[in-house]
């Protein structure tokens, strides 16, 4: 199973559409629980519930109350404050999970560059996973724009070459093929 370090990291996963960003963001909530810590999930849409089920059939229901999941649709200043008083304030929160945390296209606007830099600001020793449908790149050697991305964030790039389980994690220094499977990334 892929279980990368997250070590306090601010990662932004882009994605090409339909390629397992979510259940990628899934498994590092469960890796950050197995560990003993808390997640917190922000969402327009909550994962695929079959999924989730795979993804953390081996936690207990007792570790499983340690995800915490806020809806962020609305508002996105309110939205993103929910979610920072919600890593500040429960207890051992080692994860931020944002899935879907910009519009799905065109330019990123204003208020989520401002609202998500305030999360940075304040987000202490947990870890930011920020997922996002990727832009078409205009580079021939890039295959995916990280849209929303700055300078406090490692970019990751998540694609899918062919039709099957193969997919492409582009990662600063590396490529990883990974498989897609019901559990998750191997």
């Amino acid at each position: 199973m892929f279980t990368p370090s997250l070590d306090n990291r601010i990662i932004h996963l882009a994605v090409q559409g339909r390629c397992g960003g979510s259940t990628m963001g899934l498994q590092l909530a469960m890796q950050a629980i197995s560990g003993g810590g808390r997640v917190v999930w922000a969402y327009h849409d909550l994962p695929d519930s079959a999924r989730f089920s795979q993804i953390f059939s081996e936690l207990s229901p007792a570790d499983s109350s340690r995800f915490h999941a806020i809806n962020i649709s609305g508002d996105v200043s309110q939205a993103f404050e929910r979610v920072t008083s919600a890593i500040t304030m429960l207890p051992d929160v080692q994860l931020l999970v944002m899935d879907d945390w910009i519009e799905k296209t065109g330019r990123v606007g204003k208020k989520y560059t401002e609202a998500i830099a305030k999360v940075i600001a304040k987000r202490g020793q947990c870890s930011l996973f920020l997922i996002s449908k990727g832009g078409e790149s205009m580079k021939k050697e890039i295959p995916l724009n990280a849209r929303g991305a700055n300078k406090d964030m490692e970019v990751w790039l998540l694609t899918k070459p062919k039709d099957g389980i193969e997919r492409v994690l582009t990662l600063p220094q590396e490529e990883i093929i990974l498989n897609l499977k019901e559990e998750g990334f191997f």
